[in-house]
């Protein structure tokens, strides 16, 4: 039978299903179980059940046709069927080995190696001193009710955005720049008026010098095709056809000179000063060389193949929280709306 390969998030439920010609598609419902929500209309195994039901019945598909294969947060879900495989996303993310995962949830960040919860619904672990009015408290207690919401205030955003730099280690996590790494989870799979924001997220993430392929998951593709090939070991998955790539990142701490060269004879030569971030779109229709010069990382040269956002240059200092620093996040959001905007 064709396979249905479904995770049950904290704010989403993403599925993946088989066409009969092997084909994948995938679907996104901006909601999941929340107790407090629903508890008193049915158990989570029912509303499980009937979200994948009605996500296929869009299809003209039985739940009953598939073989199902499922996946939740923190614990393996409840539902109302028969799975062939159920499993954690920390029992799942061990497993992949080909990307580096990133899996940010509105309330926990998680590696193939490490896992922490950023945002806690016990107000007073969430620093409640940080918020001014009780309409801002309200919101969070709301939160916890209603995972789903999506932030449409930048100020609202950037406080929750702040708690992820907590669980990160200082020194960052151990990550190979050989191996490209993949954000994911329900961050990015849900709607969000401030796509910029997350972009600053992923910088944070990077504490030690280097230079890394960037990619998101906005289906969570990564996961529910990693249940496939454990539940089908001989089943062939092209995961670049389903994962957008977002360009390199060089972060440092220092000056960075850097000159970008094209296969059409085109020059460009700047310099990255320290502290600060600087965006340079890169065209996929040509071949692009990059060479550049620091202190730390040393005198390289690679070649880039464009991506959404193109190559990023970090050369912070201080690569905490950037979220709560107003004018870096506001020169930020410009470069990346920019980028966005000419694509």
């Amino acid at each position: 039978m064709p396979i249905l390969s479904a995770y049950f998030g904290v704010s989403v439920t993403d599925i993946l299903y088989e066409n009969k010609d092997n084909s994948l598609k995938f679907i996104t419902f901006p909601y999941s179980y929340s107790k407090a929500a629903f508890g008193n209309q049915c158990s989570e195994a029912e509303f499980n059940r009937a979200i994948l039901s009605k996500m296929i019945g869009v299809k003209k598909k039985s739940l009953s046709s598939y073989d199902l294969l499922v996946s939740g947060l923190l614990k393996r879900p409840q539902i109302s069927s028969e799975t062939k495989l159920s499993k954690s996303i920390i029992e799942v993310l061990p497993k992949i080995t080909d990307y580096t995962p990133i899996f940010l949830t509105g309330f926990g960040l998680f590696t193939n190696k490490v896992m922490g919860s950023s945002f806690s619904c016990n107000l007073a672990e969430n620093e409640a001193d940080d918020f001014d009015e009780d309409e801002e408290l309200d919101y969070l207690a709301n939160l916890c009710i209603f995972p789903q919401i999506t932030p449409a205030d930048l100020t609202k955003r950037s406080i929750l955005d702040s708690d992820i730099s907590k669980w990160i280690p200082p020194n960052g996590f151990d990550l190979d720049p050989k191996i490209p790494v993949v954000f994911t989870g329900d961050r990015f799979s849900q709607p969000t008026l401030h796509r910029e924001l997350d972009y600053l997220v992923m910088l944070d993430i990077f504490k030690q010098p280097g230079i890394y392929d960037l990619y998101v998951d906005t289906k969570n593709a990564l996961l529910l095709t990693q249940l496939v090939k454990e539940y089908d070991p001989n089943k062939n998955i092209d995961l670049d056809k389903y994962i957008q790539y977002l360009g390199v990142l060089v972060t440092t701490n220092s000056d960075i000179e850097c000159l970008i060269k094209s296969d059409v004879e085109t020059k460009q030569f700047f310099e990255v000063k320290e502290n600060d971030v600087f965006v340079s779109p890169i065209s996929e229709e040509v071949n692009t060389t990059i060479s550049i010069k620091n202190n730390t990382l040393g005198n390289l040269e690679f070649k880039v193949r464009g991506g959404r956002l193109g190559c990023i240059f970090d050369t912070r200092i201080d690569k905490n929280s950037s979220v709560k620093n107003i004018r870096f996040v506001n020169e930020s959001i410009r470069q990346f709306g920019e980028n966005l905007s000419n694509i």
